[in-house]
């Protein structure tokens, strides 16, 4: 067994080509859609999905004592200009169905399974934009 050590990138990395790879999602969103939160493009046009803050823990004791688990929990950023917040709720959907239903495929670890772990839909302080930040719980196992 090749130990990983963290499981973060693969999962964020996963979940963006997944999200990408969807002609529905991809009919909401401009562009290529999702970015690293640090890396959207100057003058991206919305709606898009930024990936913010991750959180990762070690849980060790994932079904044998050889393997280890993670547990992520990534932050995506929903963004619309679009009055009310029926298109970022819309949006939202989509990634949770796209995100929770069928396991990711990652390098060296197993996707254990994706959780829904909160939303927060916020108007902005511009009073134009609509926001919202969804927290989804990922655990994986590395393969041994």
């Amino acid at each position: 067994m090749t130990a990983i050590g963290t499981a973060t990138s693969p999962v964020q990395g996963a979940s963006v080509a997944r999200l990408r790879g969807d002609a529905t999602f991809a009919a909401m969103v401009q562009g290529l859609g999702v970015f690293d939160q640090a890396s959207v493009p100057v003058g991206q046009a919305l709606p898009y999905v930024s990936l913010g803050d991750a959180i990762e823990t070690p849980m060790n004791s994932m079904g044998t004592v050889c393997a280890r688990g993670y547990e992520c929990i990534l932050t995506f950023h929903i963004w619309s200009q679009a009055r009310g917040f029926k298109v970022v709720q819309a949006i939202m959907g989509r990634i949770v169905v796209l995100l929770t239903r069928q396991p990711l495929v990652l390098p060296g670890q197993s996707h254990v399974g994706t959780w829904f772990l909160s939303s927060n839909a916020v108007q902005d302080p511009d009073g134009v934009t609509q926001h919202i930040v969804l927290r989804l719980v990922f655990r994986v196992q590395e393969d041994l």
